[in-house]
């Protein structure tokens, strides 16, 4: 798991200013765990979310496609992921226009792929940093260390164990 305080300059810059200060804050408020957990919970619903618009468009459900989209937005906007939200907001205009259907299409189709391409750039600058973390754990432990990887009992719920 990814310690929000501790995130890499590279993953600093991939991520927007207001994501970063939002798992800041999430982190004062909530605590690094939950924090961390919120960040997991956005990756995996995220994903998904993604995908389901890109079925319900190709299936013409724009009811759905204004719920799904709704979701989203307040998901990306609860996690501080600004661009993402913006898109949402974007899609949720689209989707009120009486546009001739072949344009609409097109431009959902576009919003959504502007999505992905922020979700993947969050989700592989953490991965990045996830790595990062286990390579320095795997050489920690190779290297006659503790080989306890930073993680503490108290940062480890109950049955498994976390990296810090």
């Amino acid at each position: 798991m990814v310690k929000v305080s501790k995130l890499s300059l590279t993953v600093a810059l991939k991520m927007e200013d207001e994501m970063l200060a939002r798992m800041k804050e999430l982190e004062d408020d909530f605590g690094a765990e939950m924090a961390a957990e919120l960040l997991e919970l956005f990756l995996f619903d995220t994903g998904r979310r993604i995908s389901s618009l890109s079925h319900l468009i190709e299936r013409h459900d724009v009811k759905a496609l204004c719920a799904e989209t709704h979701s989203m937005k307040g998901s990306c906007g609860n996690i501080g992921a600004e661009r993402m939200a913006n898109l949402c907001r974007q899609l949720e205009q689209c989707l009120t226009l009486k546009t001739e259907p072949k344009l609409l299409i097109d431009r959902l189709r576009s919003l959504t792929l502007g999505l992905e391409r922020e979700f993947l750039m969050i989700k592989s600058a953490l991965n990045a940093e996830t790595d990062t973390t286990v390579k320095s754990c795997a050489t920690e432990i190779s290297s006659g260390g503790s080989g306890t990887c930073g993680v503490t009992e108290s940062s480890a719920p109950t049955g498994a164990a976390r990296v810090g």
